[in-house]
């Protein structure tokens, strides 16, 4: 999986530093300035425009858009590359700012009323009296408070790059896990004997009638269909014939096994390693007790990670493990009896014929330890404020294609 992973982060590589390289040429073309790296945006002079506030004048948190600003001598954006679309994949962003917001007018959007920034008074005011000491003391306690207000608002940030981060990670490996996958499936149905703890696994599956099992009886198994190599055009009644010549009870099971993993491979939802997913994760769960070598983020299907934990982990804290992800091996433990045989007989050489729960416990054990900090958390820890963009438009592609290689 490790080689179709390369292919798929160099393929989405250059496809990202396309949209860059897009995006770029548009912004210049609009006379935006492209601020780069090297220009923050939550320190020193320059900001984004969604920490500022048009003047010192306008009250606290007065939104700064784009468009008002499109005029300062200021005006310009850092291109982000970080985001993603509802697909999950990987897409840039402009986010707008100002290279120096005090110069041009502008105030931090958390200083209180008519203040620049949160840099306390060096002189006191003269007492003008009750109300003027009122406002004076309103004034100070409001700069007080600004700063943990900012570092919320900064903290914020931070955990939703963090997220984003782990989110496009993650989803290019899940989506490069799918063809390896798919292969071990072609090979399994090769097998001679089914593992044990099928029959129970399998009549569980029955009982439920999920929305797996009739999708797939829907589409008459189409997927079972294409791993199997029927030809195109193939029909369910091709593919009752193919059962049909099952030599014995045993070799029966595999194909009965074979079809419910087909039907519940072809419904996995690619979100299913972020969220406790019922079906996913008995899927799961049955294919590492097979046999399955599941990648990390595969794992996750069975465990998934929390937020929290992620952030926790990029940002260097510890945080107690969740609670719910601590007893996943209970919860879904019975899924598949340790205890259940398969009664025809053992398995043939080279078949694996491990008992399918042995795989909760690994599994289990294997997202533990990635939640403290395994290779599940690498994405995260690769944190960064601000992307900057390369002044030539054209060496952006070249920049992420070689990133990626």
């Amino acid at each position: 999986m490790f080689a179709q992973a390369k292919r798929d982060e160099r393929a989405a590589a250059q496809r990202l530093a396309i949209l860059v390289t897009t995006l770029f040429r548009e912004l210049t073309a609009a006379k935006v300035a492209i601020f780069g790296d090297t220009l923050s945006a939550y320190d020193g002079d320059a900001r984004s425009l969604d920490r500022l506030r048009p003047s010192p004048e306008d009250a606290p948190h007065t939104a700064l858009t784009a468009e008002e600003h499109a005029s300062c001598p200021g005006h310009g954006a850092w291109i982000e590359d970080d985001h993603h679309d509802d697909n999950g994949d990987p897409i840039p962003v402009a986010v707008y700012g100002c290279a120096d917001f005090r110069a041009h007018g502008h105030a931090l959007s958390h200083a209180p009323d008519g203040r620049v920034d949160l840099t306390p008074r060096t002189a006191s005011t003269p007492d003008t009296g009750d109300s003027g000491s009122a406002d004076a003391a309103g004034e100070e306690s409001d700069l007080a408070a600004a700063p943990a207000a900012l570092a919320a608002d900064d903290r914020a940030r931070t955990e939703a790059r963090i997220i984003r981060r782990w989110v496009r990670k993650n989803n290019e490996l899940i989506d490069a896990s799918e063809k390896p996958r798919r292969a071990w499936l072609a090979e399994f149905v090769l097998r001679k004997t089914a593992p044990k703890g099928a029959q129970l696994f399998l009549a569980r599956q029955k009982a439920h009638g999920g929305y797996e099992l009739r999708r797939a009886f829907n589409q008459n198994h189409a997927l079972a269909r294409q791993l199997l190599d029927l030809p195109v055009g193939s029909t369910v009644t091709d593919l009752s014939d193919k059962i049909a010549t099952a030599p014995t009870p045993a070799k029966a099971t595999v194909y009965d096994m074979f079809l419910t993993f087909c039907a519940m491979e072809d419904a996995l939802s690619r979100n299913a390693w972020r969220y406790a997913l019922q079906a996913a994760q008995e899927y799961m769960t049955a294919l590492v007790g097979a046999g399955y070598p599941a990648s990390d983020v595969e794992r996750l299907i069975i465990t998934p990670q929390s937020e929290r934990d992620v952030i926790a982990a990029a940002l260097g804290e510890t945080t107690p493990s969740d609670a719910a992800n601590d007893t996943a091996a209970e919860q879904h433990g019975d899924v598949l009896d340790a205890g259940t045989t398969d009664d025809s007989g053992p398995a043939e050489p080279g078949d694996d014929g491990s008992h399918l729960s042995a795989g909760i416990n690994d599994a289990t054990h294997d997202c533990q330890s990635e939640s403290a900090g395994g290779p599940g958390n690498n994405v995260a820890m690769e944190l960064s404020e601000g992307t900057g963009a390369p002044a030539d438009p054209d060496a952006a592609a070249a920049e992420l294609a070689g990133a990626a290689s």
